[in-house]
């Protein structure tokens, strides 16, 4: 449900800003926005959840992101809404994001146990995809006949009933208390360290900062795709959104399927397949080549980023996972952030086709880098 209610948030969201501005880089900086607070609080949230109660503070974020969908859909009913008001909100709702994501990530360890990690991860992954899919289809049929503020409602609805769903749900069994207290004091610093010591963990971050920045961020070359090459609207735009969802439900299938252990190697190998689709996109010559370059976009992106949070969750001891997690939030997110008005600059500068074959081509050559690169460990 809270998957359900963060798509239709963000297709009501930025329709809201392309019938405001019509802009690229107004929705990059709106998307921006919404990401930022993720590199100042990915850590602090993923601190939380080592030390506290996790349900009840994902419980916390996801009624305080309903309240704000509902707050907006108020001022937009009265027809207030300026540019300026749906950046404070993408903020707001920003920062429970950015305190709620690692310790989902982090919860799922405690629930499914360390030997089934993986396929928990693909598993979740099916569940978001399934959401993306649904969402901005339904999102976009719902500004299409009933405007935007009823596409935020419903949104709202879906956060809510999550807050109630995690709190009802069965207690976890958690690890002993010792081994979490153990290295509870590991600061921010330290655990950088951390980090820098395994070069395994390094180059995974590596991937994943070059797909956020010039790769996931969809939402932008596909609205400019939908209204100025292909001149769709609210509803074309959905389900063109969706499309993306329907490769990424597909490799959450396959992944599900795969050994528990992730080999290092697959996560260049489908980081280098993400960006010959994004230059393919590029080039599309018609809305279905279009549409399938966009599965397959979504596909690969899929693909990489169960391998990225995997090897993560593998490489780390149980008792500072949730910093970890927090700091992989933070370079995921961080990356999307400052790479979402760099897009939307992009495609006001040059067009949404030659973005996608710009990003394409980065994600390409990084992930060439990464497979030339041995992961060796030199934590001990």
């Amino acid at each position: 449900m809270m998957n359900l209610g963060t798509w239709m948030n963000r297709i009501a969201q930025d329709w809201l800003i392309i019938e405001l501005t019509g802009s690229g880089v107004a929705l990059g900086i709106v998307t921006g926005i919404q990401f930022a607070p993720a590199i100042f609080l990915s850590f602090y949230g993923g601190s939380l959840g080592d030390r506290h109660n996790k349900k009840a503070i994902m419980a916390v974020c996801s009624a305080m992101i309903s309240l704000c969908g509902l707050i907006l859909a108020v001022i937009v009913l009265a027809n207030l809404q300026t540019v300026s008001i749906v950046y404070v909100f993408a903020f707001v709702v920003g920062v429970f994001t950015a305190i709620d994501m690692p310790i989902r990530h982090s919860l799922m360890s405690d629930l499914v146990g360390e030997e089934n990690v993986s396929n928990a991860v693909s598993l979740n992954s099916v569940n978001f995809n399934l959401a993306r899919i649904i969402g901005p289809a339904t999102a976009g049929f719902t500004v299409s006949l009933l405007g935007v503020p009823a596409a935020l409602i419903a949104s709202a609805v879906a956060y809510l009933f999550f807050s109630i769903l995690i709190l009802a749900a069965r207690n976890t069994t958690l690890r002993e208390d010792d081994e979490v207290d153990n290295d509870s004091h590991i600061n921010f610093i330290e655990t950088l360290k951390f980090i820098w010591l395994d070069k395994a963990i390094v180059k995974v971050l590596l991937m994943v900062a070059t797909l956020a920045f010039f790769g996931l961020n969809f939402q932008i070359t596909t609205a400019l795709m939908a209204v100025n090459i292909f001149g769709l609207g609210a509803a074309g735009y959905g389900l063109l959104s969706s499309t993306t969802a329907v490769g990424a439900l597909f490799g959450g299938l396959i992944s599900a399927h795969r050994n528990a252990s992730i080999p290092e190697s697959r996560l260049a190998r489908t980081g280098l397949m993400f960006g010959f689709a994004q230059i393919a996109a590029g080039f599309s010559p018609n809305i279905a080549f279009y549409s399938i370059m966009l599965a397959l976009s979504g596909f690969f992106a899929l693909m990489t980023t169960i391998a990225a949070n995997s090897l993560i969750q593998q490489n780390t001891p149980y008792a500072i996972r949730g910093k970890i997690l927090g700091i992989y939030t933070v370079i995921f997110s961080g990356s999307m952030a400052f790479g979402a008005p760099a897009v939307g600059y992009f495609t006001d500068l040059f067009g949404p086709q030659e973005t996608l074959v710009l990003g394409g081509v980065a994600v390409a050559i990084v992930s060439v880098i990464v497979v030339f690169s041995p992961f060796r460990r030199e934590r001990v």
